[in-house]
């Protein structure tokens, strides 16, 4: 994902998944990102954050962001087959007194208009 809001340019083999999808039905598709820029954590009043909470309040009808599926998320929404799997490693080496270190994860939902 690129540019800044509202003005994000979106691309990749999901992105071209999705379009093919959209064409095939007829339908546009249109690119989401939760507000808090979560996948989904269950709170204690039941809800839920991110990716998850904006399929389950259907605000977006599917995600393709990368997902682990487990029983209480499987509760809440459904899954479908994965259409890939894929490994990925992070790495870093941090040498002491290093503080601030930040990591920004990029997630993208798409909501059927």
């Amino acid at each position: 994902m690129a540019g800044e809001p509202p003005n994000h340019r979106v691309s990749g083999p999901l992105v071209q998944i999705m379009e093919i999808i959209g064409d095939h039905l007829q339908i546009c598709v249109e690119f989401v990102i939760p507000a808090d820029n979560k996948y989904g954590s269950q709170l204690p009043n039941g809800t839920w954050t991110g990716v998850i909470e904006m399929v389950r309040r259907r605000e977006a009808n599917m995600s393709g962001v990368t997902l682990s599926i487990d029983a209480p998320r499987a509760e809440v929404v459904d899954f479908s087959v994965p259409l890939f799997m894929d490994e990925h490693i992070l790495t870093a080496r941090f040498t002491g007194g290093q503080t601030g270190i930040k990591l920004q994860v990029i997630m993208i939902s798409f909501r059927v208009t």
